[in-house]
């Protein structure tokens, strides 16, 4: 059975983009009315916010949120920074935006072992094949929230830095929770501390490898994030057949 790409546990909530009202769009309109037609001012307006959050999401994911400045941002959107300024308010206003607009497309896209079929260590390797085969594509929203999944605490700046990083150690739990998840079934027990003491480090140790494959892949080193992940999987699968022995 193939990865239906069904969403992980859990309502996600999206970072409200931090963003001026002077481009003059509503956000939300009452029931039963209908969009009112935006003027060729507003319409330049949305098409500017629009092009600020893709160049920027292009940006973040190619060299992260630190290593890309304003100036770099202005450059690549064509817009001057006092445009930038109007319509998110900072830099962090503009990563709020970029998050909300690549975040649930990211989460969603994650695999569960209830997607597969087989015993619990069949089910982890096909998990870990749909883990692997994504992130050799290095697809926009991958590649984007892993990367900033790695910024540093306090990378951010401005009042919203609070908020982007609560929702990125949201991410970060959510992709723990999968290796948790299907950890645990492999391994079977989790009345004694113990196991889950192990589940929990053999999580985050999951978590960690496929970051880490994914961040040192290179094309000339083609497979190694595939090899990394296989090496983790029959890790995993050892010490679980060890502890049914004892």
């Amino acid at each position: 059975m193939g990865h239906v790409g069904m969403p992980l546990s859990g309502t996600l909530r999206t970072v409200p983009p931090n963003r001026r009202s002077g481009a003059g769009r509503s956000d939300s309109l009452d029931a039963g009315t209908s969009a009112p037609t935006l003027t060729r001012r507003q319409e330049q307006g949305e098409q500017s916010r629009k092009n600020i959050i893709a160049s920027a999401s292009e940006l973040f994911a190619r060299h992260g949120y630190v290593g890309t400045p304003m100036s770099r941002l202005s450059q690549h959107c064509g817009l001057p920074p006092s445009s930038i300024y109007w319509h998110f308010g900072s830099k962090a206003g503009v990563l709020n935006a970029v998050i909300e607009h690549n975040v649930e497309q990211f989460v969603t896209g994650l695999p569960r072992m209830s997607e597969f079929e087989g015993t619990p260590l069949e089910r982890l390797e096909q998990m870990v094949d749909v883990i692997a085969a994504s992130l050799e594509r290095g697809e926009a929203p991958t590649r984007l929230i892993i990367l900033l999944s790695l910024e540093e605490t306090g990378s951010f700046d401005s009042t919203d830095a609070s908020e982007v990083e609560a929702e990125l150690a949201r991410v970060r739990e959510l992709m723990l929770d999968l290796w948790r998840e299907a950890i645990g079934e492999v391994i079977g027990s989790t009345k004694k501390r113990a196991d889950r003491e192990l589940i929990e480090q053999l999580a985050r140790l999951g978590r960690a490898a496929a970051i880490g494959a994914f961040v040192t892949d290179r094309p000339s080193h083609a497979g190694d994030l595939r090899t990394t992940l296989d090496t983790f999987t029959k890790a995993v699968a050892a010490i679980a057949a060890t502890r049914r022995a004892n």
